[in-house]
């Protein structure tokens, strides 16, 4: 039971975080003065990451859909997403909140990954069956 409760917290924190930054960066303001970069991501490593955070949300919804252990799939996805980064929720936090600071470069970052996958996607849809 406490192994669910915790897939479901981490869960939760993913989304909270992407709900709580992104949405919310629309109507930012560029802060006047700018403080010094600690733990964050660069800007190509925040576009890989969000290429795998949409692959991941993607199969986790597709295993919800298929009646499987959702809580089991986000502890495990997102758990090795922060090994393959080498990162902490700290630094996912900080990230976000610099970005979304900078809701053009957010914007920016978000269309990359976006286009990746859409490469992506045409690259898969071209290959013979």
């Amino acid at each position: 039971m406490k192994h669910c409760i915790f897939a479901s917290m981490k869960y939760l924190l993913f989304i909270g975080i992407i709900v709580g930054f992104l949405l919310p960066s629309c109507g930012s303001k560029k802060p006047e003065t700018e403080a010094p970069v600690i733990n964050v991501m660069t800007e190509d490593t925040m576009k890989a990451f969000f290429v795998d955070l949409f692959l991941t949300e993607s199969l986790i919804r597709q295993k919800e859909r298929e009646g499987r252990n959702v809580s089991w799939f986000s502890n495990h996805y997102y758990s090795l997403m922060l090994e393959k980064y080498n990162m902490d929720t700290t630094r996912i936090v900080n990230s976000f909140q610099y970005y979304a600071e900078r809701p053009e470069i957010l914007k920016a970052i978000s269309s990359k990954a976006l286009d990746s996958l859409t490469i992506v996607e045409a690259h898969l849809q071209a290959q013979p069956n």
